[in-house]
């Protein structure tokens, strides 16, 4: 809404335009980027419904690596938009997110990956801005903020080579998770029960530790993706893991059903020793040693009794702890934000699994092939699914990443921009969305889903943007005093922050006697880089009378909101919105509290 409104406009219910934008990468069957398409070429379809574009863009950055598009046609226009009403994009700023999962990394793998991440990232391209951040147990930890430097961004990879890499702890606890199934499995055979209920207890302990953790990551990308959503421009958020499993505890599952009726009695790991046969059932186990000469006791389904474990109980239980659901999710919430996901397996070309004698010699169980096969696309599948949905990239299954990482770079350089207005206006669903091109043999990568943001969440958006990465938007022309810090009794401290709004600035609705307007004020804190409070928000009706309007409207509105925080750094940021214009301000300030100085005590 323009500033300076007249104070006798009526303003009732107001429509805000909804665009929502498609972002679309094209390339042809031999995998160069087609770059002469027109918005003719191009059918939207939400929901299945097909959808009038309304804009139409094409965006090309200017020193975007293009040595393997296509060239356009002679009769084609060049690679800028021919409708007047959607010129093209000129020089779209690009926020890349490089988040590195020590949790699930071994040190080995991400000192290769980084490597050529820094390689990519110390040539400039136009338009993007890097941000650098790294996952431990402890929580995430913003290792640069957004920035165009390239030697702050190479330290900051560096960097993260000197923490932990935590993967090989997974590793250590899965092995042992099979030792102490073992060790169960042989006392239930002297108990002459083989495979009992119980065989799965460590199993579904790992799993769930697994699950915890996995979900702890996923909710740490969310808030990421949530800050993002507030930027301009292009957003790709560059996950760098071994991966994740899509079923935690999986192949441990899949180790059960082999010892209790699997086939792995065949599959070269046997019991080196005769157990004691079960009564009236013959056998209990089949005795083939493996190569290594471990003993683990391998059954045949017809010796087990009533009530015991066996392949579907170990089909059950890997489902119970799938996390497809959350992925889904994530996918879905990256999307509505804009933000495409590109996952690197770190672990690159691998070999299904080898054993680690300094575990234990059970550990050549997860040698396998069942077992190994499982564990290996069980970590891929999540990292395939979050770039498919989002309309990045998963790439694996090489050790030299570059190719794909430049590819990576060139996709958020070269694209076409799809927009719609849909017929519904935050209501707060997810829609699918589907492109088609009139074109044989081109392949399309875009965000497959996006959720119909409610305006609060959109302005919850723009304000977490304003607190993590420092974007400010002020249209209402909102200013902030802030009063010095005082003590309070808890040990914490009271910031008041004064937020003086121009009355001339707002929507009014004018009634008999008076002007109404209402704001929407709310507030997030937290400290550099670390995590955030919740957010505070208040509704602020206002009402000027008719005799005081000339006065009112050429002075501010001040609305006070007090802070309790602790002693240290903080931002803070505010969102002001116009509920009835629409129009909203996001700011953000530092605030140092520090304890008072205590008097100097009187030399003698």
């Amino acid at each position: 809404m323009a500033a300076g409104i007249a104070l006798a406009q009526d303003f009732g219910e107001t429509v805000e335009v909804n665009v929502v934008t498609v972002d679309v990468e094209v390339r042809d069957a031999e995998g160069r980027v087609v770059t002469d398409l027109e918005r003719g070429d191009f059918r939207l379809f939400e929901d299945g419904k097909r959808v009038d574009l309304t804009n139409f863009e094409r965006g090309v950055h200017r020193a975007a690596p293009t040595s393997d598009a296509k060239p356009p046609a002679a009769t084609s226009a060049p690679p800028a938009a021919t409708d007047a009403s959607t010129p093209a994009v000129a020089e779209p700023t690009t926020h890349v997110v490089v988040y590195v999962d020590n949790v699930h990394l071994h040190a080995g793998n991400r000192s290769r990956a980084l490597r050529q991440v820094r390689e990519l990232l110390a040539t400039d391209a136009a338009g993007e801005r890097v941000m650098v951040a790294s996952q431990s147990t402890g929580g995430l930890d913003v290792r640069l903020p957004f920035s165009s430097d390239r030697a702050a961004i190479a330290a900051a990879l560096a960097g993260i080579e000197t923490a932990a890499a935590q993967a090989q702890d997974a590793d250590h606890d899965r092995v042992t998770a099979v030792q102490a199934v073992i060790a169960v499995q042989r006392d239930d055979i002297a108990m002459g029960n083989p495979c009992a209920p119980n065989i799965a207890d460590p199993v579904r302990g790992y799993a769930s530790q697994q699950r915890q953790e996995v979900r702890a990551t996923l909710g740490r990308l969310g808030l990421l993706v949530n800050s993002l959503g507030g930027l301009p421009g292009r957003k790709a958020l560059l996950y760098v893991s071994d991966g994740i499993p899509l079923q935690p505890g999986a192949e441990l599952f899949e180790v059960l059903n082999q010892i209790c009726g699997g086939g792995a009695a065949t599959s070269g790991a046997g019991y080196t020793s005769q157990p004691a046969p079960v009564a009236g059932r013959g056998e209990a186990a089949v005795e083939k040693p493996n190569d290594a000469g471990v003993g683990v006791p391998m059954l045949d389904a017809s010796v087990l009794g009533p009530g015991a474990y066996r392949a579907q109980s170990a089909a059950l239980d890997a489902a119970s702890y799938d996390l497809t659901n959350d992925l889904r999710r994530l996918a879905a919430h990256a999307s509505a934000n804009r933000v495409s996901l590109y996952t690197l397996q770190a672990a690159g070309l691998t070999t299904l699994a080898s054993a680690d004698a300094s575990l234990g010699a059970e550990s050549t169980l997860l040698q396998v092939p069942a077992v190994a096969s499982l564990a290996h696309e069980n970590v891929k599948a999540p990292l395939v699914l979050l770039a498919q949905e989002t309309g990045g990239r998963a790439i694996m299954d090489t050790n030299d990443f570059a190719s794909e990482l430049q590819r990576m770079r060139q996709n958020l350089a070269v694209f076409y921009s799809l927009g719609y207005t849909p017929q519904h206006h935050g209501d707060g669903k997810e829609h699918r969305i589907e492109v088609r091109v009139d074109r044989p043999g081109v392949r399309l990568s875009y965000r497959r889903n996006y959720r119909d943001k409610p305006p609060l969440e959109q302005a919850v958006d723009r304000m977490l943007a304003a607190l993590v990465h420092g974007v400010e938007d002020n249209p209402l022309d909102v200013t902030v005093e802030l009063q010095p810090a005082q003590p309070m009794a808890n040990g914490h401290y009271q910031v008041t922050a004064r937020l003086l709004v121009p009355l001339f600035r707002l929507a009014t609705i004018t009634h008999e006697d008076f002007y109404e307007g209402k704001l929407r004020v709310m507030v997030i804190s937290g400290e550099p880089g670390g995590a955030s409070s919740g957010v505070r928000q208040v509704e602020v009706p206002l009402r000027v009378p008719h005799l005081q309007a000339l006065t009112a409207f050429g002075q501010k509105y001040a609305y006070e909101v007090g802070l309790e925080l602790t002693a240290g750094e903080h931002v803070v940021a505010f969102a002001v919105r116009d509920e009835l214009g629409g129009g909203a301000s996001f700011l953000r300030r530092k605030v140092d509290v520090k304890p008072p100085v205590a008097a100097n005590t009187v030399a003698p």
